[in-house]
């Protein structure tokens, strides 16, 4: 279906990691049931680690494949790639003369706007002032810890970022470990990067970060947390999820899941298992690689659900 005239068109630059793709792939779904025009771009794998598009939204969401050099490292879940780091960062900066032919093409509707993540700060401001595109930074961590880094970039007192801060004007324990500062600071959009008209839009809620939202300043906008989404009559894994719940009483579960990313080792697995057991509370248990020690789930089945993989 030829994309529609006069429709606001966005161009989606989510990182390579599933914490990252399924924000911007909630959000681009959440734009185009306002009727927008999105063009999610990433690499093949990726496309197919995301969840399918909803019938009703396929004519106006489109995910656009971008090939790379290093298409053996495409995601931070990807095998080997702690020693890789490198090649993903390869992978994501390949994205740019994919994106650049985009805007170059007459046969696209311009965009309107670049909603990149933060390692795209590098080459996506370039691209949209290039094409006189506005563009808007998602950030998906929460608005509190943005706003802590950026009020120390913005006056220049990074060395200062495992203290608390004197530019925070309400009581706040915020701050980070020296080691964090040191990993976290390379990758911060530094003030002169930005834009003046540039949006942040932040997975937050006002009722929940209203301080801190209104510390951003006028060009904050929250968007909501966006979960991920799915048809809860089609995901058999929800449907078992939901009905063990239903047996539980409220806010007694206790729920464990360390994303796609981290690998837990043997002994890890079994240090966690041993807190379930002694805890006698009612638990779910993601894991995604690895098995549980011989017996936990017959041991816990009556107050326990662990789902491997």
């Amino acid at each position: 279906m030829e994309e529609e005239t006069g429709k606001l068109h966005i161009v989606m630059l989510p990182w390579l990691a599933m914490g990252h793709l399924l924000p911007f792939f909630e959000l681009s779904k959440s734009l185009a049931l306002k009727g927008l025009q999105i063009s999610f771009f990433t690499t093949p794998s990726n496309i197919h680690r995301l969840p399918s598009i909803p019938k009703t939204l396929t004519p106006l969401l489109k995910l656009i494949p971008c090939s790379s050099s290093s298409m053996n490292i495409e995601n931070t879940s990807d095998p080997h790639f702690v020693d890789n780091r490198p090649l993903l960062n390869q992978t994501f900066d390949a994205l740019e003369p994919h994106l650049a032919a985009f805007l170059s093409d007459p046969s696209h509707c311009q965009p309107n706007r670049i909603i990149y993540d933060f390692p795209a700060i590098s080459w996506a401001l370039a691209l949209a002032s290039r094409f006189s595109i506005n563009s808007a930074f998602f950030c998906i961590i929460n608005t509190a810890s943005f706003a802590f880094l950026d009020r120390y970039v913005k006056h220049d007192l990074a060395k200062k970022l495992a203290t608390g801060s004197d530019f925070i004007p309400f009581p706040t324990t915020v701050a980070l470990r020296r080691f964090e500062a040191i990993q976290i600071l390379p990758f911060h959009p530094k003030e002169k990067d930005r834009r003046t008209n540039e949006f942040i839009l932040c997975r937050t809620f006002r009722e929940f970060e209203s301080k801190w939202i209104d510390l951003l300043g006028k060009n904050c906008i929250p968007v909501g947390f966006i979960p991920s989404s799915f048809d809860e009559e089609e995901s058999e894994t929800w449907m078992r999820i939901s009905k063990w719940l239903d047996k539980q009483k409220e806010q007694s579960v206790i729920y464990v899941s360390f994303g796609t990313e981290a690998i837990l080792t043997r002994d890890q697995i079994d240090e966690i298992a041993l807190g379930f057991e002694k805890s006698e509370l009612p638990f779910l248990w993601i894991l995604r690689l690895g098995l549980p020690p011989s017996g936990f789930v017959e041991r816990t089945a009556e107050r326990g659900l662990v789902l491997i993989g």
